[in-house]
């Protein structure tokens, strides 16, 4: 009987083996075979892998003639190594929860080459962020007010910019009551809020209110690609509808990362209520001067470390040389041409 047989690599036992004989009085491997077993699914044509783990090499098979995806995991998969094990490039960031496309067992597992596009994306680190408003809902409000201001990469809040994970929100020459202080905005209690107030509050035809920045500061860089905010609890007058959010990655080059003149109407006016998301431009860093000889020693471009997108770095070179080219164009985190040379004069 086949009950006992084993079965070579790319075959299972038959279901019903109990009561299949082999064509003589043993069973012989190469001759039973056909009889004793079924052909076992390929793992390289019919089973996927879940996230995380990536094909084991053929030959592999699963454990049955059709595959499982719950029993056959190690037999057709190995773990994937993560893609934090890659260094991404200057002017981009990890993807969260992301895998480079070998296994992690293997030498070199990640490569820059083959892995760039899954595991890193154009961004830049912040330590920074300020959000200024320069427009309330109504003209004549001399307050602004925000419930909660939210940072968010690929969807999740960022790690951080929260007070009970060591987020630090302030506001340089604020004016706000101590209930209504700057970190009221990142206590996750809709119920408090950030207000901020023009000393002035005489209205007239014409008159432009001027607030105080709001500004965030993170324990590690992180990278941020959205923001929102939640409207607070009362008078829908001091709601932001024009601003200016600027990011920094280490506290002294910044950049415009959002600008808008009035959004009034993607602002809710329910109370508690959170803002569209809003996208950011992702800035530039200068070129290295490492990579180009001659350059200006304190910043390659007149601009200084930080380029904003839609904006342009000046080329500078060191007394005596200049630059190939004027200028070089950011456009969501990326130079163009990425760099230039310096000349003798």
């Amino acid at each position: 009987a086949c009950g006992d047989f084993v079965c070579p690599l790319g075959f299972v036992r038959g279901w019903n083996a109990s009561i299949r004989l082999c064509l003589g009085p043993e069973c012989v491997l190469e001759r039973d075979a056909d009889v004793c077993c079924d052909v076992a699914a390929a793992c390289a044509t019919d089973y996927v892998c879940p996230h995380g783990y990536v094909l084991k090499p053929p030959p592999a098979f699963c454990d049955g003639t059709e595959c499982d995806a719950g029993r056959d995991l190690d037999r057709c998969c190995f773990p994937a190594m993560p893609c934090t094990n890659l260094t991404c490039p200057q002017n981009f960031v990890h993807r969260p929860n992301q895998y480079c496309a070998k296994a992690a067992h293997l030498p070199n597992a990640c490569n820059l080459v083959v892995d760039l596009d899954t595991c890193c994306d154009r961004g830049m680190v912040f330590s920074d962020l300020r959000f200024l408003p320069v427009k309330a809902r109504s003209a004549s409000s001399y307050q602004v007010q925000v419930g909660e201001f939210n940072l968010y990469f690929f969807d999740t809040i960022v790690a951080g910019s929260k007070l009970d994970e060591g987020g630090v929100a302030f506001s340089i020459d604020g004016n706000y009551p101590d209930r209504e202080s700057p970190d009221k905005a990142i206590d996750r209690v809709p119920g408090t809020k950030w207000l901020d107030e023009d000393p002035d509050p005489i209205y007239f035809p014409g008159r432009i209110f001027e607030f105080k920045a709001l500004s965030v500061r993170l324990p590690e860089r992180k990278p941020v690609d959205e923001f929102s905010y939640l409207t607070a609890d009362d008078e829908e007058a001091r709601d932001p509808v024009g601003w200016r959010l600027e990011g920094s990655p280490d506290g002294v080059h910044w950049a415009l990362l959002h600008e808008v003149v009035d959004v009034s109407a993607s602002v809710p006016t329910d109370r508690f209520a959170e803002t569209p998301r809003f996208r950011i431009l992702v800035p530039c860093y200068a070129p290295r001067e490492l990579y180009i000889p001659y350059s200006n020693s304190t910043y390659t471009c007149l601009e200084g470390d930080v380029v904003s997108s839609g904006e342009v770095c000046t080329a500078s070179c060191a007394e005596g040389y200049e630059p190939s080219l004027p200028t070089l164009a950011c456009t969501m985190g990326q130079l163009t041409p990425q760099l230039f040379t310096c000349s003798p004069s």
